[in-house]
């Protein structure tokens, strides 16, 4: 990522160049992992005139302002607060400091860049109800001041306590980027929604030390632009936001996403609880979309091996394009839980992997010495299936047919349960799902004397699956194994529950998660609800209040009370969250998608790659790459999930990534099948009219469903023609947060009918 730079004068000596020169290049290969937002990624200061002297370097990021002052010298440093310092050569000479007192040089320079910036702050670091957030006393905790040495150099301990004085250090281009990465002062403890306040206030130092952007290679003056791609610029570049939180206009969606990620921010904290908890054996947590079940799963990922750094742990997962966010969400846990994440024993890995990243079936086939299987070899030995979790299936039940697994882990956590579980009895091993068998199998007893128990925790939302309804209760997962069919039942001595319910959607806003479970379900479908629950009580866990009978012919209202429905989305903005645009052609569709997108990016300021998602609803490659390319025609960089590149429509599939789901600078254009589990702030959901073709069948309307639930805010429903299915879109709109129907009992439907008679599966849930 580039690096921009900014001066006050010109670099004099030749030394400083070269030094400069080392930390651009630096800065520039940790592809701003350094951690900034600042002006940019990154911003480097040079040069910069300050009272009474001058500053030769200085970084800003998103977690603070650091002072850099350059020194050309290596070999051990000694001095003190007080006193000469002086650098000790390889050949054991001991040479002085020119400027004599290197911490009385930083602590001058420290205070003029707090004097320039402290002002600045208040005006800034402000709450969405305006408040101030950052106390007085705080202000001065941005900024720190480190020298900087030659490669190699060090500093002894026993010199200056860094207790006592935490804003100083000595690094070197070996320690830089990782201390830079490590800055924890009051910038980097704000919550994320707060960011575009740091830019802005970064951006308002740059303007009050009257410093100039330049080139750094040509050293030319270059006029401020946005940060992009410097190979592949967009027809229209994003305009930068107005300045100051307090400028917003409340009626833009930029200032409504401020106001929701405040809020948003919270969920988290919600789920810190439930997240350090290590169940003694199995888990199971079932939650609607937007409940946080992968941030909970990161989260008792990270306590977990920050808990027992010796255990081997798996989280594991079924779609390939939520790697990022997943090694992100665990990064940031692990960092929380005050750990550091050895990724040999907490292993994030795909379910069945590819041939560029193990995954775990591939790791647990690999520790039998047994070849694992992949697209190619099933093909050649002809092995039928229609769906990937079902070639998964078969891998596991043969991996354990030919060999007796001998435990690998300690724990095994699997996101997207409902994703690994199939509907073929032809498929099951000794009658359990196969792919669990094998995390079973493939974990060590919690304890000796009761080896069935085992930490196997899996998070599942059936009304997510595009492929079947088939609900992963203990009986469903494990056959008639007596020691599990009651794993999930109850509470552990310690309390920690066996089964968590997570009916709050912190996510999706009510009405859009409402709606969202109306289509998929067809609650209001010609012929009658056509799947889903069928009680009270499990309508209640998915975090409904119900009114009604679910009887034949009789009415029912389901209703989301505000304290299972955490995004305020509804209570922020006041134009509708959920819209339909029906077209007389796909052209016109297209067109009206990519102009839509186009202004909401140069006139509403929403970043491309984070705010906006495009899923259609026809999972071909021909017809994504043709959304892709109309978005791209009206000036907007666009990303196709998995491409080698931005602005790449077409590509061989050796050239794929598929492990990857954005790009920046670049609205993402994907199939449901991998915007699983990601999220956008405006989600539209485009060719509609291929599910209203087919709209009694469940698979079709739970892509739907998928596809709106991805968003943190707005959804918009795009198709062509005239179908039913319509009729029912506009009549859940306007239903809002609460939907009425008719409730038809139907042979047909796939409801959550008892599997045990003695164990129901609502007591499980209780």
């Amino acid at each position: 990522m580039e690096v921009r730079c900014f001066r006050g004068r010109e670099c004099e000596h030749p030394h400083e160049h070269r030094q400069l020169a080392e930390i651009v290049a630096l800065l520039e290969a940790a592809g701003g992992a350094a951690g900034g937002v600042g002006v940019g990624a990154v911003a480097l200061l040079t040069g910069v005139r300050v009272p009474h002297g001058e500053i030769d370097c200085a970084v800003l990021t998103r977690r603070g302002v650091v002072v850099l002052e350059l020194k050309a010298y290596t070999g051990e440093i000694y001095g003190q607060e007080n006193g000469t310092w002086q650098v000790k050569t390889a050949d054991g000479t001991l040479v002085p400091l020119l400027a004599g007192n290197l911490m009385a040089q930083l602590e001058k320079e420290r205070y003029a860049l707090i004097a320039a910036l402290a002002p600045l702050v208040p005006e800034y670091i402000r709450d969405f109800d305006g408040t101030e957030v950052l106390a007085r006393k705080s202000r001065a905790e941005i900024v720190a001041a480190w020298g900087y040495f030659g490669g190699g150099s060090t500093y002894p301990p026993g010199q200056v306590d860094p207790g006592a004085y935490p804003w100083f250090d000595i690094v070197t281009p070996e320690t830089l980027v990782p201390r830079l990465r490590e800055v924890d002062g009051p910038l980097a403890r704000l919550p994320r929604y707060l960011d575009p306040a740091v830019h802005d206030l970064m951006a308002a130092l740059v303007d009050a030390l009257h410093l100039d952007e330049y080139e750094f290679a040509t050293g030319e003056v270059v006029v401020p632009a946005p940060l992009l791609p410097a190979d592949t610029p967009p027809a229209v570049p994003p305009v930068p936001a107005p300045q100051g939180l307090n400028e917003y206009h409340p009626a833009s969606r930029r200032h409504a996403l401020i106001l929701l990620k405040g809020q948003l921010a919270m969920m988290d904290a919600n789920l810190e609880d439930e997240g350090t908890e290590v169940p003694p054996g199995p888990q199971r947590i079932r939650g609607i979309a937007g409940s946080g079940k992968t941030r909970l799963l990161c989260q008792k990922a990270a306590s977990m091996h920050v808990q027992h750094p010796d255990w081997e742990i798996a989280l594991v997962f079924q779609t390939r394009a939520l790697y990022a966010m997943i090694e992100e969400r665990v990064r940031r846990s692990v960092a929380g839980f005050g750990g550091v994440w050895d990724r040999t024993k907490l292993r994030v890995l795909h379910a069945w992997g590819g041939t560029r990243r193990e995954g775990f079936y591939s790791v647990v086939a690999m520790a039998h010495g047994i070849i694992p299987e992949n697209v190619r070899s099933l093909r050649q030995k002809r092995v039928a299936y229609s769906l990937p979790q079902e070639a998964l299936a078969y891998c596991c039940a043969d991996l354990m047919d030919r060999t007796e697994v001998v435990p690998l882990f300690d724990a095994v956590l699997i996101d997207e349960g409902q994703d690994l579980v199939v509907d073929d009895p032809g498929l099951l091993h000794q009658g359990r799902q196969p792919f669990y068998a094998l995390a079973y199998a493939a974990l060590r007893p919690v304890d000796e004397a009761r080896p069935a128990l085992r930490r196997l925790i899996w998070a599942y939302d059936e009304y997510q699956n595009t492929t079947t309804m088939r609900i992963p209760t203990a009986p469903a997962l494990f056959g008639n194994d007596p020691a599990l069919r009651r794993c999930v039942f109850g509470t552990y001595p310690s309390g920690i529950k066996k089964s968590v319910v997570m009916r709050s959607c912190w996510r999706t806003p009510g009405p859009v998660i409402t709606a969202a479970h109306a289509l998929g379900m067809g609650l209001l479908y010609k012929g009658g609800m056509i799947a889903g629950p069928r009680r009270r009580t499990e309508w209640e866990a998915l975090g409904y209040q119900v009114e009604g009978a679910f009887r034949s012919q009789r009415q029912v209202t389901l209703s989301r009370p505000r304290e299972h429905s955490g995004n305020p989305m509804p209570r922020i903005w006041d134009g509708p969250l959920l819209e339909l645009r029906t077209f007389a052609s796909r052209q016109e569709e297209l067109a009206y998608v990519a102009e839509a997108i186009r202004a909401e990016i140069q006139d509403e300021h929403l970043d491309p790659s984070e705010s906006i998602l495009v899923v259609s609803m026809l999972d071909e490659a021909a017809h994504i790459r043709k959304i892709a390319e109309a978005i791209h025609d009206a000036g907007v960089n666009v990303y196709i999930s998995s491409a080698p590149a931005i602005n790449t429509f077409s590509f061989a599939g050796h050239e794929a990534d598929p492990d990857r789901f954005r790009a920046e600078y670049a609205v993402t254009v994907t199939g449901v099948n991998r915007a699983k589990g990601n999220e956008a702030d405006h989600v539209y959901c485009v060719s509609l009219d291929y599910v209203a073709r087919n709209d009694a069948s469940v698979a079709q309307r739970n892509r739907l469903s998928v596809g709106m639930t991805r968003t943190r805010a707005w959804v918009t429903l795009t198709g062509t023609g005239d179908y039913p299915l319509y009729r029912e879109v506009e009549a859940v709109i306007a239903a809002g947060e609460a939907v009425t129907f008719t409730y038809r009992d139907r042979a047909e439907q796939t409801g959550t009918e008892d599997e045990d008679g003695s164990v129901s599966y609502q007591q499980e849930l209780t």
